[in-house]
């Protein structure tokens, strides 16, 4: 299965790649840190990994005020992972 969807990148994620080399995957709501480790090293081969941290966000609930119904997005999954050595060009600065 697959774990990871997308690299999230934004001012801070790249600015925490420059200053202590980690990156930020939007993950799998199911996908646990052992998974996620084996994913990345599996798509990029050369980076060796240090730590996998995880963060659950809830998905919101919202308001429909014309019909009077509760829509709620869906959950999400953000993985900051550690690298040791190795790079990921979609964080390399140009």
């Amino acid at each position: 299965m697959n774990f990871l969807f997308e690299p999230v990148i934004s001012e801070k994620t790249l600015a925490l790649y420059e200053k202590s080399k980690v990156v930020t995957f939007r993950v799998n709501v199911s996908a646990n840190k052992h998974s996620i480790k084996a994913q990345l090293l599996k798509v990029y081969p050369t980076v060796k990994v240090g730590s996998v941290n995880v963060l659950n966000r809830l998905g919101k609930y919202k308001l429909n005020s014309r019909r009077k119904k509760i829509k709620k997005y869906p959950d999400t999954k953000i993985a900051y992972i550690k690298l040791v050595s190795g790079e990921i060009e979609i964080f390399k600065k140009n």
